[in-house]
């Protein structure tokens, strides 16, 4: 179970930002720039430029549901950035944008087009929104949670996602992207696998590899991005995303949900174009409204490790659980998380027998 002590307290840029966030001048909202940022300095000089988040905000992700009605630089659209397509008039909110819907309810909308537009968000760490250190220990994922749906959906591998983690310890000249040796993840970017323009629920876990563990994540924070393959001029294909939640919880059955790998989801596109990038998401871009449907940072599981099936009993199902998965390095039966069914985990079983939820 991951650890907090409670105390008082997308592609990476790659250099793509004004030079002004150098010098420390207000990042204008809403451009389209390709002037380097931070020669020699550090991939994310930049984050102090960031709008701050609230000091009372228990999300990893500052408004993931999309609810503030008009933000400026320094609201939430303060702290999302993108690439903007293949030239200077992707400017126009059209083609990335915070919009509602006509229940009122504020979402991302990303529009295809020549170019690969994206939009990518940077979280808190999880030790400023927890107020104190934050540690994984067996078992415990970070988890991407969102809800998306594509309109005009022509094929799989259109709509993506992509987690990365930063490290920002220090000054923000050394902040540094953490290393995938200490994640378990084979690829880096996951595409929505819809079949029609319904809602659907979206997520992603992140496990860290055991011999990391336990591992202080208290001064992570995640780039979260999302993204829609370039197609052809005219193109009417839309991506749209809402409630985005980072957290903290324990593995799953299953670390995927309605999203495929690389190798699994078929492939299109169109055009490339040439990547720029677009600056904050503000004013007439950010157009949100409807109510908070994320969570806030866990502080823990309800759960039992030894509840295999999340049934709120470990008994006899859980046993048989383990027996099922035995010798299998995934699925639900690995209770201690060692990439392994077997003894071990039925004595977490036993040894927990009788447990129920509090």
């Amino acid at each position: 179970m991951f650890n907090r002590t409670k105390r008082y307290g997308v592609l990476v840029l790659m250099g793509l930002l004004p030079a002004a966030a150098v010098a420390g001048d207000p990042i204008v909202p809403n451009e389209i720039i390709n002037t380097m940022l931070c020669p020699g300095e550090g991939d994310y000089c930049y984050w102090p430029e960031l709008a701050a988040v609230p000091e009372t905000l228990d999300r990893v992700i500052w408004d993931g549901s999309f609810t503030t009605l008009a933000s400026t630089a320094a609201g939430p659209g303060g702290r999302w950035f993108g690439n903007a397509g293949s030239n200077e008039d992707f400017a126009d909110p059209q083609w990335r944008s915070v919009k509602t819907d006509a229940d009122n309810n504020g979402y991302l909308m990303l529009a295809a087009w020549p170019g690969p537009p994206s939009a990518w968000v940077h979280g808190q760490t999880f030790g400023q929104t927890a107020d104190g250190p934050v540690i994984l220990e067996g078992c415990d994922v970070i988890s991407l949670t969102f809800r998306a749906r594509v309109l005009n959906h022509d094929c799989q591998q259109r709509s993506w996602t992509r987690v990365q983690l930063v490290d920002c310890s220090g000054d923000a000249s050394s902040y540094e992207l953490i290393d995938d040796q200490i994640l378990n993840q084979d690829f880096e970017f996951f595409y929505v696998e819809v079949t029609d323009s319904d809602w659907i629920d979206c997520r992603l876990e992140l496990m860290v590899n055991n011999e990391s563990l336990p591992l202080d994540v208290t001064n992570w924070a995640p780039i979260v991005t999302f993204g829609i393959e370039p197609d052809a001029i005219g193109s009417d294909i839309e991506f749209h995303i809402d409630d985005i939640e980072i957290n903290l919880a324990r593995k799953g059955a299953s670390p995927r949900l309605n999203l495929l790998d690389q190798s699994s989801a078929e492939q299109c596109h169109g055009p490339m174009g040439t990547e720029i990038t677009w600056t904050f998401m503000t004013d007439g871009h950010y157009l949100g409204g409807g109510e908070d449907s994320t969570s806030a940072l866990a502080t823990g599981s309800l759960h039992d490790k030894a509840d295999v099936n999340h049934d709120c009993a470990v008994n006899v199902l859980d046993l048989l659980a383990v027996i099922e998965d035995w010798t299998q390095d995934t699925g639900s039966g690995d209770v201690n998380c060692d990439g392994d069914s077997n003894i071990l985990d039925l004595l977490e079983v036993i040894g927990d027998w009788g447990w129920t939820c509090p």
